[in-house]
């Protein structure tokens, strides 16, 4: 066989196999397109009601109601916005099923607003979409599942590639694969035109979304990328930072030294201070809480780009900031990877960058659909031909 035919029919056999489970992650992926600027509209709309006296819990205070609503966690994220009496979220990180809090900032108590609903559904697409609905043990399960599929699509765009470019350059057989006709009319010349045009237009972000989405999903593929840049990867994946985190989270002080640590209201307060055009902030607090060094980050943009946050390193022992990192002092590889996370939900370039994604997922939903009606066509057309020999050879039999 030909190396065309090698990839054609493998190309064919692997879409079909993964096709079901490659349509879902688009669609899901799709349902994902604005999840954070809807959660934003709807989060900027929440007030708490403010007591008598007007006076918020401490940092310390929340970080504590956190500790004990978020165990098993391997760090919370307390998110603050520069907002009159917005509530704080607690985000918490690590495994098994942990929920998202959204706390009274006066009292510490559950606050439900009008993004409650919002947050629930969005935080339902995503489980399904990195996990497939599992929850607990079986997410690990889940998530190799969903990144295999993410990794027989990744080869699916590179052999759909060379099958896509013409044995010969002519415009007349460049054009169905580039423009959609008016009048593709129903069957095979619809699917194969659609199948292939949409290819073309969605080719750029496709690549990107897929590509990223391998490095996130195995190890090998993160550990290749910094390799890229003559940098290691971090022993249990993901971005940098969440090494530090657990660097940071190894360095306890006794028990008898545990009272002269400032406190975390202090390491706050100091962030703050290090930008007064602060919008939201994101102080990490780890189940101990005789950890020494408090990460804060302060963002001054959209919550999301690295671009327009800073961390602020709080040596507790010492009572004074320590370090603050700011986007154009991360390494290439931090930046790469950064970019990496982002470029997979298009949040990278803001509602133009998603709105591209999103584009691109459906338009991936639209070439599995054509894709599978073209092999099923095919397979209808193979059953079809070999009915027509064995009744021609039944024939010739019977003639004899």
């Amino acid at each position: 066989m030909k190396i065309r035919s090698i990839l054609f029919w493998t190309h064919l056999s692997l879409g079909v196999a993964a096709g079901l489970l490659i349509l879902f992650l688009s669609i899901t992926g799709a349902l994902l397109t604005y999840e954070h600027q809807i959660i934003d509209a709807f989060g900027k709309t929440e007030t708490v009601a403010v007591p008598q006296g007007g006076r918020q819990l401490s940092v310390d205070a929340m970080a504590q109601v956190a500790r004990q609503r978020s165990k098993g966690a391997m760090v919370m994220l307390l998110n603050y916005e520069n907002r009159d009496a917005a509530p704080v979220v607690v985000h918490p990180i690590g495994q098994g099923d942990l929920h998202e809090l959204t706390l009274n900032p006066y009292t510490g108590e559950d606050f439900t607003g009008a993004s409650a609903g919002v947050k629930s559904f969005f935080e339902t697409i995503v489980g399904w979409h990195r996990w497939l609905g599992a929850q607990g043990n079986a997410r690990g399960m889940g998530r190799m599942i969903t990144g295999a599929a993410n990794l027989i699509f990744a080869f699916l765009l590179i052999t759909g590639i060379y099958l896509w470019l013409p044995r010969v350059w002519k415009w007349v057989l460049l054009r169905p694969k580039i423009l959609l006709r008016r009048n593709p009319g129903p069957g095979k010349a619809r699917d194969y035109n659609w199948h292939h045009a949409f290819s073309f237009w969605s080719l750029i972000p496709l690549v990107l979304i897929v590509g990223s989405g391998v490095i996130i999903s195995y190890p090998w593929a993160n550990a290749a990328f910094y390799r890229a840049f003559g940098a290691q990867a971090p022993k249990q994946g993901g971005p940098a930072f969440f090494a530090d985190l657990r660097k940071e989270a190894q360095m306890t002080v006794p028990e008898a030294e545990v009272a002269n640590l400032a406190s975390l209201q202090q390491a706050f307060d100091a962030a703050k201070a290090t930008n007064p055009d602060w919008k939201k902030i994101n102080l990490f607090v780890h189940p101990k809480a005789e950890v020494p060094i408090a990460r804060v980050i302060v963002h001054t943009g959209n919550g999301v780009l690295p671009e327009q946050m800073s961390t602020v390193v709080f040596d507790r022992r010492a009572s004074q900031v320590a370090d603050v990192q700011t986007y154009d002092e991360m390494t290439a590889v931090e930046k790469g990877r950064m970019w990496i996370r982002f470029i997979h939900t298009g949040e990278q370039y803001g509602v133009v960058g998603s709105t591209i994604a999103g584009l691109a997922s459906l338009a991936s939903a639209l070439l599995v659909y054509t894709g599978l009606a073209l092999a099923l066509r095919r397979l209808l057309e193979h059953l079809q031909r070999r009915k027509r020999r064995k009744e021609a050879m039944r024939d010739a039999v019977g003639r004899g």
